[in-house]
């Protein structure tokens, strides 16, 4: 049996396996609520957009009531 093969199979590279596959686990979970909070956010920011574009509007339809074209 080769060495790397021996340390493969001990009692301690699977501690070390189940310990890398908890900090795999903990790492995609705080990737995927970020990418959540990244997704709220984007959403929360079209909204603000949508809002100014309805203001803007409003301001475009008060200034052409007046008249003005600036």
């Amino acid at each position: 049996m080769s060495e790397s093969l021996e340390f493969l199979l001990t009692e301690e590279f699977q501690v070390f396996s189940q310990k890398i596959k908890e900090i795999f686990d903990r790492k995609k979970s705080k990737q995927d609520e970020l990418k959540q909070i990244y997704d709220k956010i984007k959403v929360e920011l079209k909204a603000i957009d949508d809002e100014a574009k309805a203001l803007q509007q409003e301001w475009e339809a008060f200034k052409a009531s007046k008249g003005t074209t600036e």
